[in-house]
């Protein structure tokens, strides 16, 4: 991750959010294809898990030069270096949402109203872990609270996954064991209760259900690496063949293209993002990094949010 073309992270986030945004801005009532991509915005959403994990591992790596020293005490230092740098927006955005109440009681259920408890769950980041939380209070901490749950697990997994083989055997048992996991999770979520909110929760705002995209983040760490480390002839070819093969097979999944077998509509477009992103290792391009997407990435958070209350 480390070297002179890591600005199309920023970029790619700013296509991401700007997906999201086409969502919650009515963007699926344009016409032809255009309202397809609106209407698949969302699916921005898997790019900021993937890159989440990219920039997870390596923030881990930088504090952890040694896998050794990932011990609890230092652990708990790291966890709460990266909550630190959530908070002051994190809290701030509640502050708002709730003095001006405009949260969303289609996500609150049968509570009707924002109880204490949720609140309790949101200021110490447990909401991802309760459904009738989960997206309640600013319409898109769902990402934040299952993105927190990823950064409880990801010291573990570092400490373990110390390279690409690792990190693709463990690709292949969470894709081996999620489906049956997500099984189990429905049997015991009592989804008569407020049923909306818990088959959603289920089919996209929980941790089961991102953790295969999350997980393809973790091997593209290793894999840029590799990339980084070697010798490729034509880069700037190589990396435009390969960005347009990765929009043409977006551009058949948001018409509709057959999944692979096993694989969610969602996690179809994590495995056609991770395409785009190592084009990008392998030379960033002005297509995608420039100074228009870039921007829109370095203020995501505060976009989405914004256009979140705009719906």
């Amino acid at each position: 991750m480390k070297g002179k073309n890591i600005s199309y992270i920023d970029a790619l986030k700013g296509l991401a959010i700007l997906g999201v945004t086409m969502v919650h801005t009515g963007g699926s009532a344009l016409p032809g294809v255009f309202g397809n991509i609106g209407s698949n915005g969302g699916r921005g959403v898997q790019m900021f898990f993937i890159i989440s994990a990219m920039l997870t591992f390596e923030s881990l790596s930088n504090y952890f030069p040694e896998r050794k020293d990932v011990i609890v005490s230092q652990i708990l230092r790291w966890y709460k270096k990266k909550v630190l740098r959530l908070m002051p927006m994190y809290y701030f955005a509640i502050i708002c949402s709730m003095l001006t109440k405009s949260w969303s009681t289609y996500w609150l259920g049968n509570e009707g109203h924002v109880t204490v408890k949720n609140i309790i769950a949101h200021i110490f980041f447990i909401h991802g872990f309760f459904p009738h939380y989960t997206d309640s209070i600013l319409g898109v901490d769902w990402y934040l609270g299952v993105l927190i749950i990823f950064i409880i697990i990801s010291p573990l997994l570092y400490k373990f996954v110390d390279c690409l083989e690792k990190s693709i055997a463990l690709f292949i048992l969470v894709y081996l064991a999620n489906p049956w996991l997500n099984a189990r999770l429905a049997n015991v979520i009592p989804v008569d209760n407020d049923p909306v909110i818990y088959n959603t929760y289920i089919s996209s705002f929980g941790p089961l259900t991102q953790i295969l995209v999350y997980t393809m983040g973790i091997v593209l760490f290793f894999y840029v690496k590799r990339i980084n480390e070697s010798e490729i002839k034509h880069r700037k070819v190589l990396s435009y063949i390969i960005l347009i093969f990765a929009i043409v097979l977006l551009y058949g999944q948001v018409n509709g293209a057959p999944q692979i077998y096993r694989f969610s509509y969602t996690e179809m477009f994590g495995l056609f993002f991770v395409i785009v992103i190592i084009s990008q290792a392998i030379h960033s391009s002005k297509i995608i990094d420039n100074p228009f997407f870039r921007l829109f990435g370095k203020y995501s958070y505060g976009i989405v949010d914004f256009a979140k209350k705009l719906h």
